[in-house]
């Protein structure tokens, strides 16, 4: 069994890539991995999203533009993968 760990995040600037990671924002994840009898492979995982919502400087309303994973912050989703070898 393992517990694998992932953590990224824009430390400064905007991405040059649609999606991209901009300043602040970023995406983790946290999970265990079973390796059984050295033929299957199960991992379950928690992945998520974090980062500020872009606001106009004007309005302070959400202007709908991406800085990347700060838009997706309310989408955390579970993964469950099952391996298996012959």
């Amino acid at each position: 069994m393992s517990v694998p760990v992932n953590f990224s995040m824009g430390l400064d600037g905007n991405t040059p890539t649609p999606q991209g990671v901009g300043k602040g924002a970023g995406a983790w994840s946290i999970g265990a991995d079973f390796d059984i009898y050295a033929k299957y492979k199960v991992t379950l995982a928690y992945n998520d999203y974090f980062g500020p919502l872009p606001k106009d400087p004007a309005t302070g309303l959400w202007t709908g533009a991406a800085n990347g994973a700060g838009v997706y912050r309310d989408r955390g989703w579970v993964s469950l993968t099952f391996k298996t070898t012959f």
